[in-house]
């Protein structure tokens, strides 16, 4: 059996009216909407009053991302050195200046066999 639906204090519309302006600014003209109690009146010591507590709408799913795959790049390592540079396994050419080998990117630090360039 479905129970009767309650009618508002006019009184209780009023006070939230109010409590929307002041607090949220909302305008007075504004709709006040009943929503369902989140539990029953909480008694405030005083049997002509009674504290209520609202309950919130549920929140909203934030929108789902897609999932990226990042596949990570093997590491640059030295295939044949010579005089002048080496060969790198990208199939870049890295020139040798001094100490160092310079690829496309710049300068790269070579750790034994594997490279470190920007």
């Amino acid at each position: 059996m479905l129970a009767p639906a309650r009618v508002p204090d006019p009184g209780l519309s009023a006070s939230r009216r109010r409590a929307a302006t002041v607090c949220l600014g909302a305008p007075d003209d504004a709709p006040v909407v009943p929503r369902r109690l989140a539990q029953s009146p909480v008694s405030t010591g005083d049997p002509g009053r009674a504290s209520t507590v609202v309950a919130l709408p549920p929140p909203t799913p934030a929108p789902s991302q897609p999932r990226v795959l990042v596949v990570p790049t093997p590491p640059l390592t030295t295939l044949n050195c010579d005089a002048v540079g080496c060969s790198a396994s990208d199939g870049s050419r890295l020139n040798r200046m001094g100490p160092n080998l310079w690829g496309p990117g710049g300068a790269c630090i070579a750790l034994g066999p594997v490279l470190q360039c920007p």
